[in-house]
């Protein structure tokens, strides 16, 4: 294999060498718990603390609003999990799209169960919602808590989230929102003080895997689900993971010294990767937007019509080029994309999707080889279908 491409960094992304370099020094030097009063574990108190202020300082809140986790999937359970243990009393509908994570849908169903009712917002071929139908909801219904992702995790499109926060200033509700894709690729720090909850994830940033952070803004609502001795204000009680907490203060450090430079550099690459896909590449489709308004930088879904996404994926992969068929946390079953599915894509077109992300450590070298890859890929393929 001459090179590799990693253009899967939806699913995870490469740790920054800072932080690969680094880490073994975490867990050699300052291997202290951060509970302990003597000096080993003043030193690893210190860490969280520094990196509770990098994040902070990052979404524009206070520090105390920082509360760390073990992912983008804890996080959005303690935040509805929590909410709704929190709004019993008085909880009336509770909102989502069709289009989550597969750790909010299920906490939804979840509520389902329960009794609780549960709206499942549609969305347009885009993935977009329709803000105007959520303010329907909103008048005609008692609405506790609306919880909407930023940037889908397939498709890479963007919700409207500051038309949902005026939503929000008029009709009062909780307001959490999964930002696992968008933090550090989009702006969101104008936007997080009239946020109640935000979610995110270490690995998605170039961080180490198991540990994300929750934003919990001050005076918000929330009942702990653990029990245990009081760790992050018992929001996530339970010795931290200082080597992890690390990484993730690190990472936000080196995503935010040049974000605004990096952002434009990794849309750069993602539009040269779909235009010449489209261009050169015969019976390919585009799967949502690209489009700089409704987009994150990073994503692209493309259908290669008459190959399955697998099988895409198998002989990119035999290139060197990695790619994913949908969100890792669902490719390995056989349902088709619940996020495609609800854009009502047709059903042969989600059977041949692949999804393209990438990252800051990509190159123009990369974008180039991995297009000529998929031209060979579907000379190939599509002359063994014939």
């Amino acid at each position: 294999m001459d090179k590799e491409v990693y253009l899967d960094n939806s699913a995870t992304t490469r740790p920054f060498d800072e932080i690969v370099k680094g880490v073994g020094n975490i867990i050699g030097e300052f291997y202290g718990n951060p509970s302990s009063l003597h000096n080993k574990g003043v030193e690893s108190e210190k860490i969280l603390k520094n990196s509770r202020q990098i994040v902070a300082n990052s979404l524009g809140v206070s520090s105390g609003e920082i509360f760390f986790t073990s992912g983008g999937t804890e996080s959005n359970n303690v935040a509805l999990l929590g909410s709704v243990k929190a709004l019993s009393k008085r909880i009336g509908t509770i909102i989502t799209s069709s289009i989550e994570h597969a750790s909010i849908l299920k906490v939804f169903k979840s509520f389902e169960k329960q009794g609780y009712k549960v709206i499942y917002l549609p969305v347009n071929k885009e993935g977009i919602i329709d803000i105007d139908l959520l303010n329907k909801h909103l008048q005609s219904e008692h609405v506790a808590l609306v919880s909407i992702m930023q940037v889908n995790n397939e498709v890479g499109t963007m919700q409207p989230i500051e038309e949902i926060i005026k939503l929000k200033k008029s009709y009062g509700f909780v307001l959490h929102v999964d930002a696992v894709q968008s933090y550090c690729k989009i702006k969101i720090d104008t936007l997080s003080k009239d946020i109640d909850m935000i979610s995110i994830s270490a690995h998605k940033i170039h961080g180490l895997k198991g540990t994300g952070s929750l934003y919990i803004k001050k005076g918000s609502k929330l009942e702990p689900l653990y029990q245990g001795g009081g760790q992050e204000s018992h929001i996530k009680p339970g010795t931290e993971n200082v080597p992890g907490i690390w990484s993730i203060g690190k990472a936000v450090e080196i995503n935010t010294a040049n974000q605004y430079r990096s952002i434009d550099k990794v849309r750069e690459l993602r539009e040269l990767l779909v235009n010449r896909i489209l261009e050169e590449v015969p019976d390919v489709e585009l799967n949502g937007t690209v489009e700089k308004d409704k987009s994150a930088p990073h994503i692209a879904n493309i259908s290669f019509k008459g190959v399955p996404g697998e099988v895409m994926l198998h002989a990119l992969e035999g290139k060197g080029v990695y790619v994913s068929t949908g969100s890792a946390c669902s490719t390995k079953k056989s349902e088709l994309s619940h996020v495609l599915t609800s854009m009502g894509v047709n059903r042969e077109v989600i059977k041949s999707s692949v999804r393209f992300s990438l990252a800051l450590t990509n190159t123009r070298e990369d974008i180039d080889y991995c297009v000529e890859a998929v031209k060979e890929n579907m000379k190939i393929l599509t002359r063994t279908r014939r």
